[in-house]
């Protein structure tokens, strides 16, 4: 599909009912006082959308893809219209998509456009619009790790309990290792975490403590890694995980349980991860178990501008997922903050 006119039709007749004789300014003066998407605006907003953009709103949801968009493309912008024009057309009752993103702030802004976009009544149950985080605790640690790390709860409540990895908290003391490592102390559970392929990392919020602790690694013996082992999934048995900690066992519940992974991908069949350049491998792993039992997946973001370095998140695994599972890539290649010249010089620095 070429003609630009004829894409503006598609989605407008989608978003707000757009008749087909009439033009992006003939639209918005018959429907700006009534469309959310409008109001407030002196034109229309599907109407100064670039081509590029609306080929990612019309983009089939079948087709997984990598949307490649750096900061002041209006990325913000069309993902929340895309999220709304999918809201439009969904057809199912208990399943929906999953926007998900990684700060409060990202989250909120998005699901403004979609409200915008959609409707209030329909940018709701059953999709889900927030940050990874939250979406792994509502729909897959809290309702089903305890079956994984027999917690067995308190008062019919089997939900886990988030302990930051640089807590100090004295209740902390009866989930720390019974032996000296490296002549740093003894280990408390919270301060280091399992990759998925099976790698310890430390991090205790002191870096050269860390630095040590992860130095040593290599030569590690047996006893001592099992002993980390037994002393983690004490602190899992009672309830207690730190943030890695809830990525993993995630996995490992879905690596497992293949009928919960099967209900998850049938829950949420459609998920969209804005900003991806930040996925941890673990979240990458997660993604992966879905895909595999028939979840559509839809990256944007841009691989030069990960920030997450502090918790090992690293754009090539990003980019090797991307390329395995097949993915087709598009581009936004405007930018509206900056001059082009400036966003083609970036550009060649980086390619």
């Amino acid at each position: 599909m070429t003609d630009e006119n004829e894409k503006f039709d598609l989605v407008a007749a989608t978003i707000c009912g757009k008749h087909k004789d009439l033009n992006p300014a003939q639209c918005f003066e018959l429907n700006s006082k009534s469309n959310l998407g409008c109001l407030n605006y002196s034109k229309c907003r599907i109407g100064e959308k670039t081509g590029e953009q609306l080929d990612f709103v019309l983009h089939p949801i079948e087709q997984n893809s990598f949307l490649t968009a750096c900061a002041g493309s209006g990325k913000t912008e069309v993902v929340g219209l895309k999220a709304a024009y999918e809201i439009r057309k969904w057809k199912h009752t208990y399943s929906g998509m999953a926007v998900l993103t990684f700060t409060n702030n990202a989250a909120s802004v998005i699901k403004e456009r979609a409200l915008q976009f959609a409707g209030p009544s329909r940018a709701s149950y059953p999709h889900f619009i927030g940050t990874f985080d939250s979406w792994l605790h509502g729909y897959i640690a809290n309702p089903f790790l305890h079956l994984i790390t027999q917690y067995t709860g308190k008062d019919n409540d089997r939900s886990i309990k988030v302990v930051d990895d640089r807590s100090e908290s004295s209740f902390l003391n009866a989930f720390e290792t019974k032996y000296v490592y490296w002549g740093v102390g003894h280990i408390k559970a919270n301060e280091y975490s399992f990759e998925v392929g099976g790698r310890i990392i430390f991090s205790s919020g002191n870096q050269l403590v860390d630095q040590m602790r992860n130095n040593n690694m290599v030569g590690m013996e047996d006893w001592q890694k099992d002993h980390l082992i037994h002393t983690k999934k004490k602190f899992w048995q009672a309830g207690f995980a730190n943030y890695e900690d809830i990525e993993y066992l995630c996995f490992r519940l879905l690596d497992k349980r293949k009928d919960i992974t099967d209900a998850l991908a049938k829950r949420f069949p459609l998920i969209f991860v804005d900003e991806c350049q930040d996925l941890s491998d673990s979240q990458l792993q997660i993604l992966q178990k879905l895909l595999d039992h028939g979840c559509n997946l839809h990256f944007v973001g841009d691989l030069n501008q990960a920030i997450y370095s502090f918790r090992n998140v690293n754009p090539d695994l990003v980019r090797r997922f991307v390329r395995k599972n097949n993915f087709l890539n598009n581009k936004l290649t405007n930018n509206f903050r900056s001059f082009q010249p400036i966003v083609d010089f970036c550009g060649g620095l980086v390619e």
